[in-house]
């Protein structure tokens, strides 16, 4: 893969992802103000219980073909790889989708405490079309046609969000039936699209489920399964206690405060959704000369937006989050986002590093190492918010979860891989955030208001010091 290919599939993804990341911003406006912020703070839950089983239900197989898909150019194999994987999850999501169905009610009353309705065949067919979405998406994504993957999750969000907002405007029968209902509707239209390409190339064929390549699969790919749930409670679970212990009006404070200081997450999610293939098709070709360029690089450009954003959640959450939502919400939750983006700040690094083991198919060590962090997390939220009843309590334990992953990811990488960041590039990201924080400081003691003056000389004043700086140098940002 030629290197432009690489830097060119990086924009495409990044721009993809500040689309996708802003839907959840977007969003809050829309649903608080037409629907309402109980309808708001039980869609946040359902859509994240949809996640869950989305991603349990897979048992963890689908690891060969996201590891093997990129390197692999017989049709046959292809068929049996995504095939396969694709069948056995279908039938697995249905076993969850009737156990979700009988529990339900207690579920939905007792434990997310919902403060609106749904009909559960809406909730199924939702849930359905997740996995046919991101099933005949990632096809693309792992076979290299990563312009085609991201225009393809752009629309997702954009046709969506654009229906909820038009169909507010219509009528006032706003109800979680019909954000479900548009959501699943676009969906299928976008795997209808997929699917149209994918039969082109790879036919229709019937796959053998043989029992020892399944368990095989599944001996590699559980891991991450579990990793999910723990990356699902470390980011997650929290609205769940806050919703169990404060209601689902508690949510709808926290989360958008919480998605406000998790924004940064669209570098390293960019830079992951490249990098996976990218580095296993390298890695198969040239095991003893693999090289970790692209990782150094991705790290080293992450700390140059993520430090900057850091310091400016400290002083724009309020605005920001009083111009998304409400001024009862931001007071109530301005001081969520910048301890929130501080522990975001160490997960995308611990993404990075995932990524890297991934491909050494080092699987059970991405999940011990974030093993000690859940439990942190969960007996932090659950014994301190059912004594505090404070959402603050959350965002701590989301920045110590996250801190202590990092810690422990870090220490494993350097026994076991050789990154070799550049110091001197890096050093220079400190002093340039260092001075944005000093000028913040100065400037908010002399001017009150005037936010968007401000945010945009906070990003002049940071872009100045880097240049004066001399960070950049244009063939060393060019990965090799």
């Amino acid at each position: 893969m030629k290197k432009q290919n690489f830097i060119e599939s990086n924009i495409w993804v990044i721009v993809s992802n500040i689309i996708i990341s802003s839907k959840g911003i977007i969003l809050i406006p829309i649903l608080i103000k037409s629907y309402g912020e109980g309808i708001y703070g039980s869609y946040v839950l359902l859509a994240s219980v949809a996640m869950v089983i989305f991603q349990l239900s897979s048992f963890g197989i689908g690891y060969k073909y996201k590891r093997y898909m990129p390197s692999i150019v017989n049709k046959s194999r292809k068929q049996n790889l995504y095939y396969t994987q694709l069948v056995f999850h279908l039938i697995s999501i249905l076993f969850f989708l009737i156990l979700f169905s009988y529990l339900s009610n207690d579920i939905n009353n007792k434990l997310l405490k919902l403060n609106a309705k749904y009909e559960i065949i809406i909730f199924i067919a939702y849930i359905i079309s997740i996995l046919l979405f991101n099933q005949s998406s990632n096809y693309f994504r792992l076979t290299h046609r990563i312009k085609y993957y991201a225009i393809i999750q752009t629309l997702y969000p954009i046709i969506s969000i654009t229906l909820i907002y038009l169909f507010a405007q219509i009528d006032n029968n706003n109800t979680l039936n019909r954000i479900l209902t548009i959501y699943t509707c676009v969906l299928l239209l976008l795997t209808f699209i997929n699917n149209a390409k994918i039969l082109k190339e790879l036919g229709i064929t019937i796959p053998k489920l043989k029992f020892r390549y399944i368990i095989n699969d599944i001996n590699y790919g559980y891991p991450l399964v579990i990793y999910y749930l723990i990356d699902f409670t470390l980011g997650s679970f929290d609205r769940f206690i806050i919703s169990f212990f404060l209601g689902s009006i508690a949510v709808s404070y926290y989360n958008p405060a919480y998605l406000l200081g998790a924004l940064i997450l669209i570098i390293p999610k960019t830079f992951s959704v490249v990098l996976q293939p990218y580095l296993s098709k390298q890695y198969d070709e040239n095991r003893r000369g693999f090289k970790l360029s692209h990782a150094t690089k991705s790290i080293e450009i992450y700390l140059l937006f993520a430090l900057p954003y850091v310091i400016g959640t400290i002083f724009f959450s309020k605005p920001i989050l009083k111009l998304l939502t409400t001024q009862v919400i931001a007071n109530n939750s301005y001081f969520i986002t910048p301890i929130v983006s501080l522990g975001v700040l160490f997960f995308g690094l611990n993404n990075i590093y995932s990524t890297i083991y991934f491909v050494k198919r080092k699987t059970k060590s991405i999940l011990y190492i974030n093993g000690l962090s859940v439990v942190l997390n969960i007996a932090i939220n659950i014994i301190f918010i059912s004594i505090y009843k404070n959402i603050l309590v959350a965002a701590i334990s989301t920045f110590l979860s996250y801190f202590i992953s990092f810690l422990i990811f870090n220490s494993s990488m350097r026994k076991t891989t050789k990154l070799k960041l550049d110091v001197k590039f890096i050093s220079k990201i400190f002093i340039s955030t260092l001075i944005l924080l000093s000028y913040l400081i100065l400037i908010n003691l002399m001017i009150n208001e005037m936010f968007i003056l401000k945010l945009i000389s906070s990003i002049i004043i940071y872009l100045t010091a880097l240049v004066c700086l001399k960070t950049f140098k244009i063939n060393k940002l060019l990965i090799q």
